[in-house]
């Protein structure tokens, strides 16, 4: 310990300028004792233990740790034994089956959300936070969201707002005050900018019966009113749709003509061939009623979507039974004449739109989810009209799987020539099993896609959040804004009576997961019991809530 140390220069110069040389003691050989122990001043001493198994251990310096001592204190830095104790100054505790990444990620972001607690956009948050597991469950809000919009625009991801999230209103009683939206199948778009929607009506098992029927929202997002007082009405005499006992009504496609003044046209699942299939309904007062059609006469076997097309015929998209591959049936209104075009290359259709261009009447474009019994992507396929036997090319077909996030495309539109907007449900199967409706092949969040076939291969990127939307099942565009409707959470089964769909202040966490995830049915508990807690804590004061799930 000849030399002195280097402290000595913060201390004045009186205490150590007549110091001994050494090896007499001095104030600047004690120092270095202290600079040893704060700073690892290398003097040839190491700073060592005996640990276990009599293996020496060299330290740092004291204020190295010191230095350091920030990093403790950091989510993403702290030691891995560190974070439980770190959470705990945050009032949260870790579930067994959160990995190490993600209780990084929960304990640095769940202060922010603390925010929000009581907010909807705080629950979602919350609730992302908790599905990045390997076990990861699909789980979404069922608020009763009927319609939903967002604004679209490429390099960030739109936010999915409510435009009609009110329905009907029932006494005490359970009897009928009016009627409104509640499971949207199908939307179309009028010229004046009205939104057409086909609803299904209230589940069999509930006790408030709201018929099925096809409602006018305008622009605004408000409903039409008439009667007195003014109140909710849905479009055309009522009922005009013949009743049908035991078999499903309602309506399951609408679409609108390009003639002066315009008609809408309105598909009905009914379940007889014989039953009156398509109607017409003239604007503006949409009276009289003409049945157009019977499901027989236009071959109909499971219609899912139709549009009209560039030649005023209107084209109904099939999707066939085991026995009878998906077709597209088009249908000349007057004469009526309907003509079958059987697609190749498409096994499970979910929606159709037509391209501005293309011979004949206009291109289309079909949302195929594939083999609903496989976890394989979702397809587009185009179709090319312009010769007597349609043309039929896959757009994704050069995608590599693991670069296609689609699953359901329920909706198709044309952004701009070569940029398809689509609506993806996220789940697959898209219809449930009754045995176990809440495990499917692929549970992933719904959510609108960018896919530009300009490039190839086409690149296929997420256009919104991943929040707000439960099952949506169609959608339109009018240039700059996307409207979709939501049916929300299908029937199933009456796991809860009351209808939380059909009150404002109640709301569902529908809770699925997926075979590519596999997990025990004690995972599956403990991952809907973290739900419930995260549900009960951080949703609005005024709402009542349940979490519907297999477990």
């Amino acid at each position: 310990m000849a030399d002195k140390s280097s402290y000595l220069r913060f201390l004045p110069p009186v205490l150590w300028q007549a110091e001994p040389d050494a090896p007499a003691f001095s104030l600047g050989a004690a120092l270095r004792i202290f600079e040893k122990m704060l700073t690892g001043i290398d003097d040839g001493v190491p700073t060592r233990h005996t640990g276990p198994g009599g293996t020496p251990v060299d330290h740092d310096a004291v204020g190295e740790v010191i230095g350091r001592l920030h990093r403790l204190f950091n989510p993403w830095t702290t030691p891995v034994e560190f974070l439980p104790w770190l959470a705990s100054w945050v009032s949260l505790e870790f579930p067994a089956i959160w990995d190490e990444y993600q209780r990084r990620k929960v304990t640095s972001e769940i202060v922010g959300i603390y925010r929000q607690r009581g907010l909807r956009h705080g629950l979602y948050k919350y609730l992302d936070l908790y599905a990045i597991s390997d076990k990861r469950p699909r789980v979404a809000i069922d608020e009763g969201a009927r319609v939903l919009t967002c604004t679209p625009m490429l390099g960030r991801f739109a936010s999915i707002d409510t435009l009609i999230g009110h329905g009907p209103v029932a006494r005490a009683d359970d009897s009928l005050v009016h009627g409104g939206l509640m499971r949207p199948e199908c939307i179309a778009r009028a010229p004046n900018g009205t939104l057409y929607l086909g609803d299904a009506g209230t589940p069999a098992y509930w006790r408030t019966d709201v018929d099925e029927a096809v409602w006018a929202i305008v622009p605004p997002g408000r409903y039409e009113f008439g009667g007195a007082p003014p109140l909710p009405r849905p479009v055309g005499p009522t009922p005009w749709i013949p009743a049908n006992p035991g078999a499903p009504v309602f309506p399951k496609a609408v679409a609108i003509d390009t003639l002066a003044p315009w008609n809408l046209y309105v598909l009905d699942n009914v379940a007889l061939p014989a039953q009156t299939a398509l109607y017409r309904l003239p604007s503006p007062g949409f009276a009289p009623v003409t049945a157009l059609a019977s499901k027989a006469q236009l071959g109909l076997i499971n219609p899912v979507a139709m549009v009209f097309d560039g030649n005023g015929h209107l084209l109904i998209l099939d999707r066939g039974n085991l026995a009878n591959a998906p077709r597209v049936v088009d249908v000349q209104i007057a004469p009526l004449v309907a003509t079958a075009h059987v697609l190749a290359q498409v096994v499970a259709p979910f929606s159709l739109t037509l391209l501005a261009s293309g011979p004949g009447g206009g291109d289309l474009v079909i949302g195929d989810g594939g083999n609903q019994a496989a976890p394989t992507p979702a397809s587009l396929v185009h179709v090319n009209r312009a010769a007597a036997v349609w043309v039929e090319s896959p757009l994704l077909g050069a995608v590599l799987p693991g670069d296609n996030p689609l699953v359901a495309p329920t909706g198709v539109v044309e952004y701009k020539p070569g940029l398809l907007l689509v609506l993806d449900a996220g789940l697959k199967p898209l219809t449930p099993d009754p045995l176990d409706p809440y495990t499917r092949e692929i549970a992933e969040p719904a959510a609108l896609y960018w896919v530009d076939t300009t490039q190839v291969p086409p690149v296929i990127t997420r256009a919104s959040e991943s929040q707000g939307m439960v099952v949506p099942c169609g959608m339109v565009f009018d240039g700059k804004n996307v409207f979709i409707a939501d049916a929300g959470e299908p029937e199933v089964a009456p796991l809860d009576p009351r209808v939380w769909r059909a009150l404002d202040h109640e709301f569902a966490a529908v809770v699925h997961f997926s075979k590519q995830r596999p997990a025990s049915i004690l995972e599956r508990r403990r991952i809907v019991g973290n739900i419930r807690d995260i549900v009960d804590r951080s949703k609005p004061a005024h709402t009542l809530w349940t979490v519907i799930s297999s477990v």
